[in-house]
């Protein structure tokens, strides 16, 4: 009997900013599944990696956007997919409301803001052209990042940097936002 995944399965209680975050955990198992088959069986096609950035991509969009909806007291659409501005606008949120999370990976700020620059409609890597039919230029991509594309180690790496932080900022907001409502509750008793 096949298995059954219901793509629109969406608890009522379950607040928006996670179901961003769950949606973003398919794409973050599928990057590592897809990286992890890869190191096993190299891709043999120039664009192979392509697909796996649009997915890390993709993948940063969801987390930080969910990240950036639990920051907020209501749901606010979040309507760009320019993941350089996502990222500031995470960072400050997270430190206006809940204080610095604690030092964060150069190597993943660089890559966030300099991938953000360079795609800053997240379409380089979905498409071989941009929507007036131009080929996508990659000359002015920064060369850092550039390396990091171009490489199975490379991106295996970054990726794994990537992950780790974003999970780990998720991880220290819902931390700080349940140690708020226990202390909340606890004072509401205590009265």
């Amino acid at each position: 009997m096949p298995y059954y995944y219901p793509i629109d399965y969406r608890p009522e209680y379950e607040p928006t900013a996670e179901f961003y975050i769950q949606f973003a955990s398919s794409y973050r198992d599928l990057i590592q599944r897809t990286i992890n088959d890869m190191t096993l069986n190299p891709p043999i096609h120039d664009y192979s990696l392509a697909p796996v950035v649009m997915l890390l991509s993709h993948y940063i969009e969801l987390m930080l956007k969910g990240v950036i909806h639990k920051c907020n007291e209501v749901h606010e659409p979040v309507g760009t997919h320019n993941i350089e501005y996502l990222y500031n606008e995470t960072e400050n949120k997270v430190k206006l409301r809940y204080g610095n999370p604690g030092k964060e990976n150069p190597d993943v700020k660089r890559f966030i803001i300099e991938l953000g620059r360079f795609d800053r409609s997240s379409q380089a890597f979905r498409y071989p052209e941009n929507k007036k039919g131009e080929l996508i230029e990659f000359s002015g991509m920064d060369d850092w990042l550039y390396d990091r594309l171009c490489t199975l180690p490379g991106l295996l790496d970054i990726a794994e940097k990537v992950i780790n932080d974003l999970e780990g900022l998720s991880a220290y907001v819902e931390i700080v936002i349940e140690n708020e409502q226990e202390t909340h509750h606890y004072n509401a008793m205590n009265r």
